[in-house]
């Protein structure tokens, strides 16, 4: 009998020891299941703190590039205003000029005129028809009648 309560208490005991084990077991798991639950719960909030503060730079540059932007615009249509007087004040007194000349004087007054007529600039003309040297056709020639690159050219003469 003593052999009977004996076994009987070490398998009560071992049922008990079971029984506590698996009981910390979920304790254990419910701790490591709320760590994890509040592990990703800071990584969301950080993961929407990183979303949202690339959204306010991303922001902050589209709105100096937009700002650059007008800047840039402004400064050209200013430049642009500029050239558009410019090029009506030269355009102006090209149309005076040629109406102050008779009318039996078919010469165009123009550089556009000349290239329409001629096909070449007139100091490309006069080296080719007149024997000029380049340098003598381009100081001979006036600058409202030059083509961009042979006033540059003519510079490089003085």
């Amino acid at each position: 009998m003593n052999k009977g309560l004996i076994l009987a208490g070490i398998l009560l005991s071992s049922l008990l020891l079971v029984g506590c084990s698996s009981t910390q077991s979920k304790d254990n798991a419910n701790t490591k299941s709320s760590s994890l639950v509040a592990n990703n719960k800071k990584k969301a909030v950080d993961s929407s703190k990183a979303i949202s503060e690339s959204k306010a730079k991303i922001e902050r540059k589209t709105k100096a590039s937009s700002i650059a932007k007008k800047h840039s615009e402004d400064k050209a249509s200013s430049a642009s205003a500029a050239s558009s007087s410019i090029a009506a004040q030269q355009s102006s007194k090209q149309v005076a000029a040629s109406q102050s000349q008779s009318s039996a004087n078919s010469e165009p007054t123009t550089l556009t005129g000349f290239l329409n007529k001629y096909g070449m600039s007139p100091a490309a003309y006069k080296m080719e028809h007149d024997g000029m040297t380049q340098e003598q056709a381009l100081k001979a020639t006036p600058d409202s009648m030059e083509t961009s690159g042979e006033i540059q050219m003519e510079n490089q003469y003085k």
